[in-house]
């Protein structure tokens, strides 16, 4: 679709030299599992997110890999519908749809709510996808989201499950780097139960710079951010996609990536992992390099 071929764009070569650089490390390391590599958006994100710097990019990627694997989750490629069963209504209803801010990035747009245990994993799939979703684009990879989480919609105090921590472990294994760090409509005690989580979790685990940019603030200052036809439908903004539609055509469509979907697999990250590796690192195989991540 044309709306698929828009994102479509190659990497520079710096960005793929990074990105072959982060695969050659991953290759040397025997925790990481196959199926990684067929994820090979995973990398181009984290490798762009994490600004081509190769060595903070392996290390945040295999963060997130064991994360995926605490709660079981695998078989993260290109989505079909198949592939969201298991995943409620309810919990694809903690994302919204939106489009870009005032610079042009997208927006990652959560309602905050509980998670129950016999949920996590669905959720995590879930919000793996999204989270790449919203990245699928280079502007956004390169200058990084808006990160909206909206409380607003509901004020009661919400109940706990005591896996808090562990989701906000979680939460914090994925490569995000937000411009703008927005927490909408929390109350008091919320805010200074979000502060404690962040106080026994974030000072040795979570980028300070992330943190720095968190805000509790009001909606009006997130429409300074976002224009009126930005923000998600319930608010105001243009009719969308829903969010599985949306999932779908973005990664799908996820720049300098060929998924196997395609009938190429002769191009695609997943066979580039399995060129051989030596102790100077990867060896591309001549002109296979190059080509390995146009569209």
């Amino acid at each position: 679709p044309q709306m698929a071929s828009e994102q479509a764009a190659e990497l520079t070569k710096e960005e793929q030299e990074a990105v072959e650089g982060v695969i050659a490390n991953l290759k040397l390391d025997s925790s990481i599992p196959p199926e990684a590599f067929e994820r090979g958006y995973e990398i181009i994100a984290t490798t762009l997110i994490c600004k081509c710097r190769v060595d903070k990019a392996t290390e945040k990627y295999k963060r997130f890999c064991k994360m995926l694997e605490t709660f079981g989750v695998h078989k993260l490629g290109a989505p079909t519908d198949k592939d969201f069963d298991g995943i409620s209504p309810h919990q694809w209803g903690s994302y919204r749809v939106c489009g870009k801010d005032k610079d042009g990035r997208q927006v990652l747009w959560i309602n905050g709510q509980p998670i129950p245990p016999e949920n996590e994993a669905a959720c995590i799939r879930a919000s793996t996808w999204f989270f790449f979703a919203v990245h699928a684009d280079l502007h956004t990879l390169r200058e990084g989201v808006t990160f909206v989480i909206d409380s607003s919609s509901n004020q009661q105090e919400k109940e706990k499950y005591g896996n808090e921590r562990k989701m906000q472990e979680a939460w914090q294994a994925y490569p995000l780097r937000p411009k703008h760090f927005l927490i909408v409509g929390t109350s008091f005690l919320q805010r200074l139960f979000i502060n404690a989580i962040i106080t026994l979790i974030g000072a040795f685990a979570y980028n300070n710079k992330v943190l720095k940019r968190l805000k509790f603030t009001s909606m009006d200052e997130v429409r300074g951010l976002v224009p009126s036809a930005d923000m998600p439908t319930h608010l105001g903004g243009d009719a969308r996609e829903d969010v599985k539609t949306y999932v779908q055509r973005r990664i799908n469509g996820f720049p300098g990536w060929k998924a196997q979907r395609q009938g190429d697999p002769s191009l695609d990250l997943a066979d580039m992992a399995n060129l051989s590796i030596g102790s100077e690192g990867l060896d591309t195989g001549g002109e296979k390099k190059r080509e390995v991540f146009h569209m």
